[in-house]
């Protein structure tokens, strides 16, 4: 798309842009790395929009692992269904009473982590050992930023990926059965 790619990368923010020239520097990037849904609401805070005066805002609410992704071993530290699905609606409610009418909320589904062990597992690391190999020495020393998916143990991959689509499956419900919001359509968006 003419204009709109830098090496090959299409921007979101750039087809915004050119569909309404208003958009121009109207972003705002809240993230933290390592948010979970469960300190989701303190994002919400960090928001600045007037509900009264701004335009509608698309929002990405877009916590794509951390929720299954930590550095204990076993899977107690892993967000449960109910927890996410209670701390999404918490969420949600604070953005609907801060949100211009109008906006979206759209939640991508959590990441596939299996994948990046299958494209990765056997390449080398620039510390000169494979992948697999720093993820049981990772393991080894209970350093592992990712036990769940950084893990040559096929059955934790898989089992973290199970939790992945179980929070997946929460964030479509509440499309399904509870958008009923007043400022926001609530979108669930499952990538290819």
């Amino acid at each position: 798309i003419k204009g709109l790619t830098d090496q090959g990368v299409v921007s979101l923010y750039g087809k915004l842009r050119q569909r309404n020239r208003c958009n121009h520097n109207d972003f705002q990037n809240i993230g933290v790395n390592g948010a979970r849904m469960t300190s989701s609401m303190g994002l919400v805070d960090a928001l600045a929009r007037n509900q009264k005066n701004d335009n509608p805002l698309l929002l990405f609410l877009s916590l794509l692992g951390n929720d299954v992704c930590n550095g204990h071993p076993g899977f107690d530290h892993m967000t449960t269904p109910s927890s996410y699905h209670d701390h999404l609606i918490e969420t949600l409610t604070a953005l609907d009473a801060q949100l211009p009418a109008g906006s979206h909320v759209v939640a991508p589904a959590l990441f596939d982590g299996d994948l990046l062990y299958r494209t990765m597992h056997k390449q080398q690391h620039p510390i000169g050992t494979s992948y697999t190999s720093l993820y049981d020495f990772m393991n080894c020393l209970e350093e592992n930023p990712c036990w769940g998916w950084l893990n040559s143990n096929s059955t934790v991959r898989l089992d973290t990926n199970q939790r992945a689509k179980d929070l997946s499956a929460v964030l479509e419900q509440v499309e399904a059965t509870e958008n009923n919001f007043k400022n926001f359509k609530f979108i669930f968006f499952q990538p290819d």
